[in-house]
């Protein structure tokens, strides 16, 4: 025996369908008192309530418009002036140093500049023909110096393939600081630490002083400080 629906359920039954209804006219998850319309997907805008000031969202990143302002000038060359004397511990040699150079210490005849540098230090090896041109550069104004190199690679394969590519103008030969015993001794004599951030450059007088220590590379634009520096001896 089937039973029929009362028109009592059938009223219940259209009110709940309203009730729903309503719910999704309204918006749903929107919060009480607010008139924000809140959106159910990343790409739909958040339509604020009227007078709010917009605010970035919080996974947006904020770009920041480069910097015009010119970089920072350049402090004094001479990051130090140690007064220390250059180290006569005997070095290795490395490329074409033959005698009196070899296994012994960097040139002293007059003024000296001691480029301590390796081959897989790429600013050390940008910088080799500019240390060169102001040897020559120096010379022309009056100055002459010898240009020393000492490398402190620690595979002597790797810094002999760079010498054999080198161009006739190119860096040939150079001193050698062994890692062990001569690096250890030498550095700290010459009042470095035992694992310098390269490349360094000491400026030697005549009487074997290193007077000015330059640290990081060398710029065009130094000539004339490095060329006062030795002449103000």
């Amino acid at each position: 025996m089937k039973h029929k629906r009362g028109p009592v359920h059938a009223n219940q039954w259209a009110q709940v369908l309203g009730l729903v209804v309503s719910s999704f006219a309204l918006g749903g998850c929107e919060e009480e008192g607010s008139s924000a319309t809140v959106t159910r997907s990343r790409s739909d805008a958040v339509v604020a309530a009227p007078g709010a000031v917009p605010q970035p969202a919080a996974t947006q990143a904020v770009s920041k418009p480069a910097s015009d302002a010119p970089a920072a000038p350049r402090g004094p060359l001479c990051a130090s002036k140690p007064n220390t004397p250059l180290p006569k511990t005997k070095v290795s040699g490395m490329g074409s140093l033959t005698s009196p150079f070899a296994g012994g210490t960097p040139a002293q005849r007059g003024l000296t500049w001691v480029n301590l540098w390796a081959a897989w230090c790429e600013p050390c090896k940008k910088e080799i023909p500019l240390l060169f041109q102001f040897q020559k550069d120096l010379k022309a104004k009056g100055t002459s110096i010898e240009l020393n190199f000492i490398s402190i690679d620690d595979d002597p394969r790797q810094l002999q393939r760079f010498l054999d590519t080198q161009p006739p103008q190119g860096i040939k030969q150079t001193y050698w600081l062994k890692e062990g015993s001569e690096r250890e001794e030498w550095l700290p004599e010459a009042g470095l630490s035992p694992d310098p951030r390269l490349p360094v450059h000491l400026l030697v007088n005549a009487e074997g002083q290193i007077f000015c220590r330059i640290e990081g590379s060398i710029e065009a634009g130094d000539l004339e400080a490095v060329r006062s520096a030795f002449t103000a001896l």
